[in-house]
């Protein structure tokens, strides 16, 4: 994670409220169960500050289906990264000044692994277009395929 950011995620585990962190846990992690993990999170810190990887391990674990576990410890760590990190506003400023040098009618392509950036990046592609896009482009933007 980015240690220049000025925060860290133990800081967002130890300090944000419970709506905020399940609302990070669900955009960014796509995790269904984002309160219950928000909830258990908040519940533990109240007993000691959540200080190391291990910590917060052990407090979402009997949270997560034990087939499941890596993929949905992946995607709690994934949820954190993005959000301390910024990347989504980093997506936005990027995408935002590629209007600036991108002529009409020109390419920019994006790939990115997490739908919710790339939602991201569909709705500014489309607001950056500076003329009337074809229907079929139009098409396949809604529908992912780029």
């Amino acid at each position: 994670m980015n240690n220049r950011a000025g925060r860290s995620a133990r800081d967002l585990l130890n300090e944000y409220d419970e709506a905020a962190l399940a609302d990070i846990l669900y955009r960014y992690g796509e995790l269904k169960q984002s309160r219950k993990i928000a909830q258990r999170i908040v519940q533990a810190r109240a007993t000691a500050p959540l200080q190391t990887v291990g910590d917060l391990i052990a407090v979402v674990r009997p949270l997560v289906r034990p087939d499941q576990e890596k993929k949905q410890l992946s995607c709690i760590f994934q949820a954190l990264r993005i959000e301390v990190n910024g990347e989504l506003t980093a997506l936005e400023e990027l995408l935002e000044a590629t209007k600036r040098v991108l002529r009409p009618g020109g390419r920019l392509v994006v790939m990115t692994y997490h739908s919710s950036r790339i939602a991201s990046s569909r709705t500014s592609s489309v607001r950056a277009m500076t003329r009337p896009m074809p229907v079929s482009t139009a098409l396949r933007l809604r529908l992912g395929v780029w």
